[in-house]
C-alpha cells in the first residue's frame, strides 16, 4: 500500500501500462481498450512484453471475458477507470495508520476501492471551478482532528489501531455550510483555511525535497506553526474552540 503522508506530494510508486483510450461519448468519459492491432504497430515493445507474459495474463480472473479475444491484456475489472481522469482529487487511505488524506493535481491512475486500497474525493469533472467548495478546503478538514474523530466512530475497527473510513464514511462528514457567493467572516475564514493550507503545501513539497538540515530544521518548525493556524482556523469555523482539547481519539 501507497505510504500517504497529507500534505505531502502524492508519491508515485511505480509505472504502470494502460492500454486503454480515453474517449468522450455522450459527454462522458468512457475507457476503450486499444486494439490489438494497433498495440503491435503504434506500441510495439509494449506489447512485446505483453506477449512475453501473456500465459500468466490469460490465467486472470477477468470479467467479463475479454471480447474480441485478442484482447487478453485488458484490466480485470473495468469499474472506475476514467472516475478520476483530469480531475483534481483527495487521495484517501481507506484503512491505515496516520496520515490518510493526499492532495493531487497531478493526474496520477487511481484504481479505486469502497473499503480497501485507496479511494478518493474529486472536484466537478467537467467544470472544478463550480465544485461547491474548494478541494483544499475540504482537505483541510478532513486533516483536522474532529473529522478524525468523526470517521473513526463511524468507520470500523481493526486490529493494531487500524480504522477504515470508506465511501460510506466520506459521503456522511459534516461539512460546515458556507455561501461562497456573499461576503462575510465565514467566507473569509473559508478563503483563509484555502490559504494556509496552501502554504502548508508548499512548505512540504520544499521538506520531501530539501537535503540540508538546517533547512529541514527550519521547514519543520514552519510546518508545525502553519498546521496549528489551520487548525485554529477550523475550529473557529465549527465553533469548537472550547472543547477540542477534551476530545480524545478512539485508540
Amino acid at each position: 500500500m501507497t505510504e500517504l503522508k497529507s500534505f505531502f506530494p502524492l508519491p508515485r510508486t511505480a509505472y504502470v501500462i494502460f492500454p486503454y483510450y480515453i474517449e468522450i461519448d455522450n459527454q462522458r468519459l468512457n475507457a476503450s481498450v486499444i486494439p490489438s492491432d494497433v498495440m503491435q504497430s503504434d506500441y510495439p515493445l509494449t506489447y512485446a512484453w505483453l506477449n512475453h507474459n501473456r500465459e500468466d495474463l490469460k490465467r486472470r480472473d477477468i470479467s467479463p471475458k475479454p471480447y474480441p479475444s485478442d484482447e487478453w491484456y485488458r484490466y480485470g475489472r473495468q469499474q472506475a477507470l476514467t472516475a478520476f481522469e483530469s480531475r483534481l482529487k483527495i487521495v484517501v487511505g481507506v484503512n491505515s495508520l496516520g496520515d490518510k488524506y493526499v492532495y493531487d493535481d497531478t493526474n496520477t491512475l487511481l484504481a479505486s476501492g469502497g473499503t480497501a486500497g485507496e479511494c478518493a474525493i474529486a472536484a466537478f469533472q467537467k467544470d472544478h471551478e463550480n465544485s461547491p467548495y474548494n478541494l483544499l478546503f475540504i482537505h483541510a478538514l478532513l486533516n483536522h482532528k474532529a473529522i478524525e474523530f468523526f470517521c473513526r466512530k463511524r468507520g470500523s475497527p481493526f486490529r493494531g489501531g487500524w480504522f477504515s473510513r470508506g465511501t460510506a464514511v466520506l459521503k456522511e462528514i459534516p461539512i460546515p455550510h458556507i455561501d461562497t457567493t456573499t461576503e462575510n467572516s465565514r467566507t473569509q475564514l473559508y478563503r483563509d483555511i484555502i490559504q494556509a493550507n496552501q502554504n502548508l503545501h508548499s512548505v512540504c513539497r520544499e521538506l520531501s525535497i530539501t537535503t540540508s538540515q538546517a533547512k529541514r530544521n527550519r521547514l519543520e518548525k514552519q510546518q508545525r506553526a502553519t498546521k496549528n493556524n489551520l487548525d485554529t482556523m477550523i475550529n473557529r469555523l465549527y465553533n469548537i474552540e472550547n472543547i477540542i482539547e477534551q476530545v480524545k481519539l478512539p485508540a
